[in-house]
């Protein structure tokens, strides 16, 4: 079913951002992840970007083995999330890019730890299996910790732990397990609150309650936590409408065009990942380049409230079709008719 959805929306994005003429230059449209290669395959015309298809996830190892007359760039492809070691293992020739597969998700501390010579540590720092077992366990190592600070496996209770490192709290504040609580605790700290602004942990009514903090108002608008409720709520505050436009997951065309007093840029809207794909082919030719703007927009918003819409109307079918007719036969059996009639409900 996932892929059947998949499917489904990936020719339904296709098909509306190809409505209008394609661009030749295509090189937005090459990372952007909602491609696939049968597009690629059934618009040969189309100048494709081969060094950014290298490292896109469409494109499978099979795919470039079936296809070597492509200008495939293996430094690119070291970035390819579909490149395993044993892949490079066996391709030895191809001039892969440590500093790619050093982060890459699929090389693990074991095979870094084989291949001393390869290494690049700001880059292995940024490796998704590295943690902090493997840090505290390795000392001598040339870790980067400034990379390591917003490393999604470092806690605060490592970071307080190991006050002798030189954490940067620059990245610190991005760190995904920072929370409020950790902050409120030690004030002491050199936190960044403008970079805090936008933290997804950070919501709308910490920041109303602590306004010397010294938030940003372009990072509070790029805050995922505020809505357009929130913003319409409260006008005396100095709302970035811009970078609001350009990321609110709650956004949408018919709310820029009912509020034309505030300062919005409708471009901003059309780059904004949770666009309405609807209300773009009702507006299509009010914007100059728009099919070159939807070509860079990954639409993750977008493809998710797509994808769900898609497994709702299928649990209703499903009700509908199979399940409530099963309820129906099973309630209206002849047995539950017999039990009416001893209680006196019905008459024979």
């Amino acid at each position: 079913m996932d892929k059947q959805f998949e499917e489904e929306w990936s020719l339904y994005w296709w098909k509306m951002i190809t409505r209008g003429t394609i661009p030749d230059d295509v090189n937005y449209l090459c990372i952007n992840p909602n491609l696939k290669w049968g597009m690629i395959q059934a618009n040969p015309g189309l100048k494709w970007n081969y060094r950014n298809l290298s490292m896109h996830s469409c494109v499978t190892w099979e795919i470039v083995q079936a296809n070597p007359e492509k200008p495939w760039d293996y430094s690119m492809m070291s970035y390819n999330p579909n490149i395993t070691w044993e892949i490079v293992q066996a391709n030895p020739d191809k001039p892969w890019s440590d500093m790619g597969l050093c982060k890459h998700p699929n090389i693990t501390w074991d095979i870094i730890q084989q291949h001393p010579k390869r290494l690049s540590y700001m880059m292995v720092s940024q490796n998704p299996n590295i943690t902090w077992e493997i840090v505290q366990s390795h000392p001598t190592k040339p870790w980067n910790y400034s990379t390591l600070s917003k490393h999604p496996n470092i806690t605060w209770e490592h970071i307080q732990a190991n006050p002798h490192i030189q954490w940067d709290f620059d990245m610190i504040s991005k760190n995904p397990n920072i929370t409020w609580k950790y902050i409120q605790a030690n004030p002491e700290k050199p936190w960044n609150y403008p970079l805090l602004s936008c933290h997804p942990n950070i919501t709308w009514e910490i920041i109303q309650a602590n306004p010397t903090c010294g938030w940003s108002p372009y990072y509070v608008s790029k805050n995922p936590n505020i809505t357009w409720d929130i913003v319409r709520n409260h006008p005396e505050y100095p709302w970035d409408y811009m970078t609001f436009c350009l990321h609110s997951s709650s956004i949408t065309l018919e709310i820029i065009q009912s509020n034309p007093h505030f300062p919005w840029n409708i471009r901003c809207y059309f780059d904004n990942p949770h666009l309405s794909l609807e209300e773009v082919a009702q507006h299509n030719s009010e914007v100059d380049n728009l099919y070159l703007m939807l070509m860079r927009n990954d639409m993750i918003g977008t493809r998710k409230r797509f994808i769900d819409n898609k497994y709702q109307q299928h649990h209703q079918d499903r009700m509908k079709q199979v399940v409530l007719p099963r309820l129906i036969d099973k309630r209206l059996h002849p047995k539950h008719f017999s039990k009416l009639y001893e209680w006196g409900h019905i008459e024979k």
